[in-house]
């Protein structure tokens, strides 16, 4: 289970603590996440629209994509996680998985009043498209909290390769000032299932690692061979 936040303000004379509120709205939380998207821990992320319509006419809170290509469905919820939200989040990883290139860049012109992605990533990421777009995605839902019994089905489709976690928040007032605390179900820093096979992934050998170069004109692997170096990505 995750971590359980405490906020105290200390003064001279004084230890208070800082009590958890309700958020107003899911719609304040997807302001905050949109403008500060890094807030979720995910590295930098770039937003490709929000409130995105699939076509089962279902709403994607937030849909961003990373320097890879890789898409990352962001589903909000203000109140504790339901089983629902899951297997909707699940809904949503099925109807992505197929997005082609030209999809994407037609859903960002549509929510980025007609703005040119092509052009939008690369400036953001300062580097060019990657070859390939949407070959993975990753699924997050954001929640105060969950029950024991939607854990538990995360972490079961989590284990045969299903991309989903699980981000927790708490929203703190203090005065005029507003705290938002995170902790995942599952370190997205460490190695994430991928792929959907259907099997367990096999773990980690301890000797080989696999890197997505990227090779263009910034990075070249026949200069990371000859100087014993290896450059993937424009991340953190």
């Amino acid at each position: 289970m995750p971590v359980k936040f405490g906020l105290w303000r200390v003064g001279s004379d004084s230890v208070e603590q800082v009590p958890t509120s309700a958020i107003a709205s899911e719609e304040r939380l997807e302001e905050i996440i949109e403008a500060r998207i890094d807030i979720l821990g995910l590295g930098n992320l770039f937003p490709v629209g929000r409130q995105v319509i699939t076509d089962f006419g279902k709403r994607i809170d937030l849909l961003a994509i990373d320097g890879q290509g890789d898409l990352h469905v962001i589903e909000l919820k203000k109140d504790r996680t339901p089983r629902e939200v899951v297997a909707q989040a699940l809904e949503y990883g099925f109807w992505i998985q197929d997005l082609s290139f030209e999809a994407i860049r037609e859903l960002y012109a549509k929510h980025h009043q007609g703005d040119d992605f092509d052009s939008a990533f690369t400036s953001h990421f300062e580097g060019d498209l990657p070859e390939a777009i949407n070959t993975s995605h990753h699924l997050v839902v954001v929640a105060t909290g969950m029950d024991l019994s939607t854990e538990q089905i995360v972490e079961y489709v989590r284990a045969y390769g299903v991309p989903i976690n699980v981000l927790f928040f708490e929203y703190l007032q203090d005065g005029d000032r507003e705290y938002l605390a995170r902790s995942w179900l599952t370190d997205p820093d460490l190695e994430s299932p991928s792929g959907g096979s259907g099997k367990k992934q096999t773990p980690w050998n301890g000797v080989d690692f696999f890197v997505a170069v990227g090779e263009n004109q910034h990075r070249n692997w026949d200069d990371m061979r000859r100087y014993g170096f290896v450059s993937a990505g424009h991340g953190d």
